[in-house]
């Protein structure tokens, strides 16, 4: 099995607004079939109130449709922070962060060999063969990850912009954790050699789900709905050689060194403003595993209590 933390990561994490993702109709659910568990902690901390939410960054109703348990806490909640704010612009920002200078192609950076096996790998997927050649290796990385995601992305809107939505229409403070720039940061980490490297790795990947007709998307998306922290730390860590230093890398600057960051921000938002509940609503992989964002803030003092989940049936 080739292991790759690329595709798990990307479609989890850093799906950003990249343009008009469209995809496939969702068909009519009940309500009771659009119910499940969340992922959501209650943080203290000498009377001071907070939440930590995992999202995924999905227009998906399965994804969006909120528990009670979440709603309480959004309408308990002076204020909604997100990682990022994400603008009409953010999306073009990622576009010229992600393209080559001009003049330049992938194939001036990459072998013969990885940009054939891309180019076969686009053409199975119906798109252009050479739709990504003027990409960064990084970016490329980012745009296959996501095609499995695709389906998620039918027009609607993102439930991290329907949270900041959310605040808006309920008067309340919406803000951000995170810039675009400092996430851009993260995701064009390392080298160009290094950032190729990643790139091969993750599409050996998707070519071998692809062969074999499985998903890691469709899997974490799974394992998200079903509110399961640890099968979804442990998945996203199969797909992840750290033996490899490149990938072990990778991922302390795309996580680990992030989830450090997002906690003592988080703090520092908890002590200037203690007297304001504030929700926090992130990409749930911050929020799982060692080092996770809870864990942080419990080296600060703080307690951190993972919410029950109430099942519609239980009102």
């Amino acid at each position: 099995m080739i292991r790759s933390a690329t595709a798990s990561f990307f479609a989890l994490l850093l799906l950003f607004a990249l343009g008009s993702c469209r995809g496939t109709a969702t068909p009519e659910l009940s309500a009771e079939e659009l119910d499940h568990p969340s992922f959501l902690w209650e943080v203290e901390k000498d009377g001071t109130r907070a939440w930590l939410f995992g999202t995924m960054h999905f227009t998906d109703p399965e994804v969006t449709t909120l528990g009670l348990e979440v709603h309480q806490a959004l309408d308990a909640a002076d204020a909604i922070f997100t990682e990022v704010i994400e603008t009409p612009t953010s999306g073009a920002i990622v576009s010229q962060a992600g393209s080559l200078p001009d003049g330049q192609s992938l194939a001036d950076i990459v072998s013969p060999e990885l940009l054939q096996r891309l180019h076969g790998y686009l053409k199975s997927r119906r798109l252009p063969v050479t739709s990504m050649d003027s990409w960064r290796p990084w970016m490329v990385s980012l745009q296959i990850g996501q095609l499995d995601a695709i389906p998620y992305l039918s027009p609607g809107v993102k439930l991290d912009v329907q949270l900041m939505h959310r605040a808006e229409a309920d008067g309340k403070e919406f803000g951000a954790v995170e810039t675009v720039e400092e996430q851009l940061r993260a995701l064009a980490y390392g080298s160009v050699e290094e950032q190729v490297h990643m790139l091969s790795i993750s599409l050996n990947k998707l070519i071998e789900e692809q062969a074999l007709g499985i998903s890691s998307v469709v899997k974490l998306r799974d394992l998200y709905l079903a509110g399961d922290g640890d099968a979804l730390w442990e998945f996203a860590m199969s797909e992840t050689d750290l033996d490899d230093p490149i990938q072990n890398a990778w991922l302390n600057a795309i996580l680990q060194e992030r989830n450090l960051r997002m906690a003592q921000r988080i703090h520092v938002r908890l002590q200037e403003h203690p007297e304001k509940a504030t929700f926090f609503a992130f990409g749930t992989l911050h929020f799982v595993g060692p080092n996770s964002i809870g864990e942080h803030l419990k080296s600060l003092g703080y307690s951190v209590t993972r919410i029950e989940h109430i099942a519609p049936e239980g009102l």
